[in-house]
């Protein structure tokens, strides 16, 4: 269901559980009158710009307000949680403490999950993008030729894979051939020798920079957020960014 507002001044909080069986919400716009509820073709008839929150309130009291003010689209979080965090098996929510903004990480145990980086991974990263605007001229030289033979209507399907997850690559190449889906257009950025003979061997355009991805990990990550998974991240980054350069 769709929630509407008649007016843009609204000062709305809604708990994390509504009931919209009498189609009313917990919203009140600035005339008094709660905010109806109503199907997205109505709620969206007469909108000509559409911004989207989206929360997950698991089971917490878990509040949204909307405050009319100077259009910010980054979603600011509050929580009633102590200044120093200190990890805990359980939670340290605490109605008696102050609402204080703290970061899109941070759990209800006070795990923050997006710390800042420590002066090691800040000089690596440093390092990391000293050799890629240092070989970009050359690695978009290489590319460009591959790239042109692929594109199909000026798009590529892009693919990053390394030598952890190639069965996950062979798996999609199966099953892309089984159900008739046309690769041609499909280009594997390999992290390694392996993932790149492996991707050529399937019948894929495939491209292997040595220089920005020859210190990549061959391993799988064995959990979100690791040191391999952020590795990865980075090089699911730089195939798009390089595309994109070339129009």
């Amino acid at each position: 269901m769709f929630l509407h507002w008649k007016y843009y001044s609204v000062i709305g909080v809604a708990r994390s559980k509504l009931d919209c069986s009498n189609n009313s919400a917990a919203i009140t716009g600035n005339d008094g009158n709660l905010a109806p509820m109503v199907d997205v073709a109505t709620g969206t008839a007469n909108c000509d710009v559409l911004n989207v929150i989206t929360v997950n309130p698991r089971n917490t009291a878990t509040c949204t307000a909307i405050i009319s003010d100077y259009e910010n689209f980054h979603m600011q979080r509050w929580m009633r949680i102590p200044v120093e965090l200190r990890r805990s098996r359980s939670s340290t929510l605490n109605r008696k403490l102050p609402l204080r903004h703290v970061g899109r990480g941070v759990q209800a145990n006070a795990l923050d999950s997006f710390p800042a980086p420590r002066l090691f991974f800040q000089k690596d990263n440093m390092n990391t993008l000293r050799t890629y605007f240092s070989s970009l001229d050359d690695v978009l030289a290489e590319l460009t030729p591959i790239a042109k033979k692929v594109a199909k209507d000026n798009a590529i399907i892009v693919l990053v894979c390394n030598k952890g997850q190639s069965d996950l690559l062979m798996n999609f190449a199966c099953s892309a051939r089984s159900q008739g889906l046309d690769t041609a257009n499909v280009l594997v950025f390999a992290t390694d020798e392996h993932t790149h003979e492996v991707a050529t061997g399937m019948g894929f355009a495939s491209f292997y920079d040595k220089r920005n991805f020859g210190d990549m990990p061959e391993k799988e990550a064995h959990a979100y957020g690791d040191r391999v998974f952020t590795q990865m991240m980075y090089a699911k980054v730089v195939p798009v960014q390089l595309l994109n350069m070339m129009g």
